[in-house]
């Protein structure tokens, strides 16, 4: 193959759902794509398509090279003028985005102003910025919050939009949609989505998205548990955990927070007090901080001297 450096990039758009589709069908399922052009490259140019595709942010970049160039004096017949191109790779997670667009395309209407290059996120927010701080927060365990804890919302026509496009999905596809949803989208799929939505979302560990959906009213014990089972879950989050006081009632998530090794001290000691026998045992044989074991011993003694 040429020197993939010297790659010519071609924006692709499409001006309708049924465009999308049958280019998709016809061409790109199969590891293809036509590009209509008056001044086609040669013969294994490398290539670099870059699809604007509704309901993702950024453009879904595909490389190849050019298979055949189709001139005038040798077009290609029922296509016309341009570069047949044949992709590198069509891995499971290029069509899968595609197959996810026809989905959003389906369910909301085909917008082609929202896929265009000059397109913006809305501009209240800043998704970028606030995914790479909130990145960077976790992976140096900063415990003490967002210095900015006021997450930007989006309006709840917007938000209804969104859960419109994710609740058309198919579980296979529906990873594939949310991790390329903006943070501000995430944040209403974190606040309204339903349990498979809430596990993909949780399954990325970001505090920002951790944070709302614990204001998901869906939410049930198991998942905060889930939760708990996170060894880099911030302080933040188990702080807000336990003053819950619906989920403060549930034995095993007393039991959760009171082992979590980011929860402070004095927290883990006054949840022990309320443990049950059993969970009093479970800490009074295992590895845990001193201090919490030795009180889990005595508390474990003194429960068995009482009844």
């Amino acid at each position: 193959m040429s020197d993939p450096t010297s790659a010519r990039i071609i924006e692709v758009s499409f001006s309708s759902l049924e465009e999308l589709e049958k280019i998709y069908r016809e061409g790109i399922s199969k590891g293809g794509y036509f590009h209509p052009a008056d001044d086609p490259a040669p013969r294994t140019t490398p290539v670099e398509l870059r699809f604007r595709l509704p309901g993702l942010k950024d453009p879904l970049t595909v490389k190849g090279e050019v298979a055949f160039a189709a001139t005038s004096e040798t077009p290609m017949p029922g296509m016309g003028i341009g570069m047949a191109i044949q992709f590198q790779d069509l891995s499971p997670a290029i069509k899968s985005a595609f197959e996810t667009a026809i989905t959003i395309a389906r369910a909301e209407g085909f917008d082609q102003e929202t896929m265009s290059p000059e397109a913006e996120p809305p501009p209240q927010a800043d998704p970028e910025a606030d995914e790479s701080e909130a990145d960077e927060e976790d992976e140096e365990g900063n415990e003490a919050g967002d210095s900015d804890s006021t997450a930007p919302e989006v309006d709840q026509t917007s938000d209804r939009q969104i859960m419109a496009r994710l609740n058309m999905l198919t579980s296979e596809n529906l990873y594939s949609a949310l991790r390329q949803l903006p943070l501000y989208h995430k944040i209403a799929a974190a606040k309204r989505g339903n349990r498979s939505v809430r596990n993909i979302l949780m399954q990325e560990g970001k505090k920002k998205i951790l944070t709302y959906l614990l204001q998901n009213p869906q939410l049930g014990p198991g998942e905060v548990i889930q939760m708990l089972k996170m060894p880099n879950l911030s302080l933040e989050i188990i702080q807000l955990i336990s003053k819950n006081t619906q989920w403060n009632q549930n034995e095993e998530i007393r039991y959760m927070i009171t082992i979590h090794p980011k929860t402070p001290l004095p927290l883990a000691l006054n949840l022990l007090n309320g443990l049950n026998v059993n969970n009093l045992a479970k800490i009074a044989k295992a590895n845990y901080k001193a201090q919490i074991k030795s009180n889990a011993v005595k508390l474990l003694e003194l429960r068995r001297k009482q009844s």
